[in-house]
């Protein structure tokens, strides 16, 4: 008797209560696919934004260690790889990776998000931009005149020369609300696309603080474009 009882308590699951599991452990794998994405996206941002303030706290370094001078001169569209002239990377290497090696196709690994790197590397480009400088300001109060506080590549004379930090604040130009650079430049074959990351642009401010500009909607392949786009 007492055997028959036991056996009736160590009985197996009904189809009906393996069904509901089976329901359960299927809603649970939905809401994993739902969120992983979701949490890639967050990781991609915070490392996006961590990476651009890092920048800028080189680039205030390298003033200090220069007269009050920004890096520069600079191209518009920033490599990863280490260049002669017109690469950011040359010049804050020294103050964020001074003894790091090149990885992949030349690529200076401190310099760059793991999202973009993920990217380049299927990409099958040979070389591609990751951020964007912004070389060219307009002057406050003087129409028609062009502020270039990293000189400019491109530009002849005076203006390819970089200005000291100083004379940013001195030209009134509004330094917390004026990008600096951000990571992402929208150029198809060129640089990373908007829907690879999904995680907005990430923009250095001169003041050296960092915003991301996602769409307060969410809407994918939506973003603020920084003043001075």
């Amino acid at each position: 008797m007492n055997d028959r009882s036991a056996m009736a308590g160590s009985r197996a699951f009904t189809l009906v209560e393996l069904l509901v599991a089976l329901v359960i452990i299927g809603a649970l794998m939905a809401l994993v696919f739902v969120l992983v994405p979701a949490i890639s996206r967050s990781a991609a941002r915070i490392e996006g934004i961590a990476k651009l303030r890092d920048i800028g706290l080189a680039m205030n370094h390298h003033a200090l260690d220069h007269g009050g001078f920004l890096p520069g001169p600079l191209k518009q569209g920033q490599s990863p790889v280490p260049a002669k002239s017109g690469h950011l990377v040359s010049y804050v290497k020294p103050y964020m990776f001074p003894d790091e090696a090149l990885g992949y196709k030349n690529v200076q690994p401190g310099f760059v998000s793991k999202a973009w790197m993920k990217w380049f590397r299927s990409s099958g480009l040979e070389g591609a931009a990751t951020y964007y400088i912004n070389v060219a300001i307009p002057s406050p109060g003087q129409e028609g005149v062009v502020f270039f506080p990293f000189g400019n590549v491109g530009a002849k004379s005076s203006n390819n020369r970089p200005v000291s930090y100083p004379d940013l604040w001195k030209s009134n130009i509004p330094v917390s609300e004026t990008p600096a650079m951000w990571d992402w430049m929208g150029t198809d074959g060129v640089s990373a696309p908007y829907g690879e990351f999904q995680n907005g642009i990430n923009v250095l401010y001169f003041d050296w603080h960092v915003e991301n500009t996602t769409n307060v909607d969410r809407i994918p392949n939506s973003v603020y474009k920084p003043k001075g786009w």
